[in-house]
């Protein structure tokens, strides 16, 4: 039997994880779509303490990204 598609599966490193994790957040408001990036990571990566400390720096990116927005009057400064 085959496993089910899990695009983190195919990422090289933590950062991209994040990255991955980030644009999710962005690119759905009701939250839907980062709940399951969190998914897909929790799958691939099996460890407890590693999903927590990518989630974590996620936070943090999201946290600074739409600080960032804030102070450019709501533009998204990543773009």
């Amino acid at each position: 039997m085959s496993k089910p598609f899990n695009p983190v599966d195919f990422f090289e490193s933590d950062d991209e994880i994040v990255d991955f994790l980030v644009e999710c957040w962005f690119d759905d408001p009701e939250g839907l779509t980062y709940l399951r990036a969190c998914e897909f990571v929790a799958d691939a990566l099996g460890d407890t303490k590693t999903f927590a400390r990518l989630v974590g720096l996620s936070v943090r990116a999201i946290t600074k990204r739409e600080s960032a927005r804030a102070a450019d009057g709501g533009r998204d400064a990543s773009a």
